[in-house]
């Protein structure tokens, strides 16, 4: 999933642990270490068997196992691994139970020991523990946003090599987005030359929701990129191209559709004077080589004629 590699482990027993949550008996507390359940008092049992497993498989592929003592009482599970880690505080479950608080001191001292560097705080959990779960379980965590105070987005869409495209196809443009706050709208465009230039404004307004369909414009190029531009509330920006260039094999050969839109208006005449302005090769209509007076005659006579 999300091209992770996904592992299906053997829960407890429901008479143990009713909700079967993987929290409830291993935590991760950095990229390759994992804090784990251990059985003191029940050597041997399913549950200690499916953890002692658990924690060896890891070690074997290079993971640091740091061991953190869970007992069953009257009928509720005591976990020390069911914990919340936020930035540099680090929440963990204490018990007055005298079966489970016997370990209260051992589990601090693990936890510890696994976040040199962060504060570690016991927050008293008998009072939840018997609904089966402590702190992990009520608690939703949220990412710190990969762009600050700006937002991201990335393009889903047309990430392949080799897609072509034809005029009037319709095409499912996705995307994911993140923002500090909330995002606002995306603005998507289109490119005919690689990424140099956007001309094309494919939608210049469309609310966050993810998706947009697309009908592909009457054009053709073979270097054609989309672009997803997304902006906060507070104008923050983020954007994002689509990974390789595709084509879009249609005729292309209306001159006076400067921009590629599949319409021929003033945008196009401006586009095409600050081409020309800038000398570049698209403004040398009658392909000449040369970026001149008489390409601006030849696009003007075109775009009279409405092609």
């Amino acid at each position: 999933y999300q091209g992770l590699d996904t592992a299906l482990q053997t829960p407890f027993r429901q008479s143990i642990d009713s909700t079967q949550h993987i929290d409830m008996w291993m935590i991760p507390v950095a990229d390759r270490e994992i804090i784990i359940s251990d059985w003191p008092l029940a050597s041997g049992s399913y549950e200690d068997n499916i953890c002692d497993g658990v924690a060896a498989t890891l070690a074997g592929i290079g993971y640091t196992v740091h061991r953190v003592p869970a007992v069953s009482s009257g009928g509720t599970h005591y976990t020390f691994t069911n914990a919340v880690i936020c930035n540099d505080l680090v929440c963990i479950p204490s018990y007055t139970n005298p079966t489970a608080g016997q370990y209260n001191a051992q589990a601090l001292s693990v936890w510890q020991a696994a976040n040199p560097g962060k504060t570690v705080v016991q927050i008293p959990s008998q009072a939840i523990v018997t609904a089966a779960g402590v702190l992990h379980c009520i608690v939703m965590h949220m990412p710190e946003a990969a762009g600050g105070t700006d937002p991201t987005i990335y393009l889903r869409s047309l990430n392949e090599p080799g897609v072509v495209l034809l005029p009037g196809e319709q095409v499912e443009l996705e995307w994911i987005s993140d923002d500090d706050i909330d995002t606002y709208y995306v603005k998507l465009e289109l490119s005919l030359d690689g990424g140099q230039t956007w001309p094309v404004v494919i939608d210049d307004f469309e609310l966050d929701d993810g998706a947009f369909t697309w009908t592909v414009p009457d054009v053709f190029s073979d270097r054609a990129r989309v672009r997803a531009v997304v902006y906060d509330w507070f104008h923050g920006i983020g954007r994002d191209d689509n990974d390789a260039d595709f084509t879009i094999d249609g005729a292309g050969q209306c001159v006076a559709d400067f921009n590629g839109d599949g319409t021929v208006n003033t945008v196009d005449v401006l586009d095409f004077l600050n081409a020309w302005n800038a000398g570049e090769g698209a403004a040398d209509i009658n392909g000449d080589g040369t970026v001149n007076t008489v390409d601006v005659l030849e696009f003007l006579n075109a775009w009279n004629a409405g092609c």
